[in-house]
């Protein structure tokens, strides 16, 4: 087996309790769970109002609006994280040797899966089975692998 090092240079958070690493942290240090009353839809038919969900984020500090209107939250989030890390990184890919870099994206599918969980509304109101999700919610069964 390889023992091959792994250097953590930058950090990036999206998340319920926060959304930069400094507020993430903070909250978490203050006990901050960030559950709350689910205000970005309508909740009034479900027997659960509450949860986590990103709160006081500015996509136009990281995507420029053309850009944000054409992407679901939970890429925005990624985005954001990813530009929040390099920053923190102050890495410079100019003077970076590629073949040397890498990225993880530790992201809990399903948070901010919006239109996913548009999806399945419409397909449980609807009834319909030709009622298809967009393919970047589609995963191929990673159980079996």
């Amino acid at each position: 087996m390889s023992k091959r090092r792994v250097v953590v240079t930058g950090l990036g958070v999206v998340s319920p309790v926060g959304s930069t690493v400094q507020s993430a942290w903070d909250a978490i240090l203050r006990g901050e769970s960030g559950i709350g009353p689910v205000t970005r839809f309508d909740v009034s038919a479900f027997p659960v109002r509450f949860g986590g969900q990103v709160r006081d984020f500015d996509v136009s500090q990281y995507i420029a609006p053309k850009d944000a209107r054409r992407m679901d939250e939970f890429m925005q989030y990624g985005v954001a994280a990813g530009v929040q890390a390099v920053g923190d990184a102050g890495i410079d890919f100019a003077k970076t040797d590629p073949a040397r870099c890498g990225a993880a994206d530790l992201t809990f599918w399903g948070t901010g899966m919006t239109t996913y969980g548009l999806y399945v509304f419409v397909r449980m109101t609807v009834r319909s089975s030709s009622v298809t999700p967009p393919r970047f919610c589609t995963r191929p069964n990673t159980a079996s692998t």
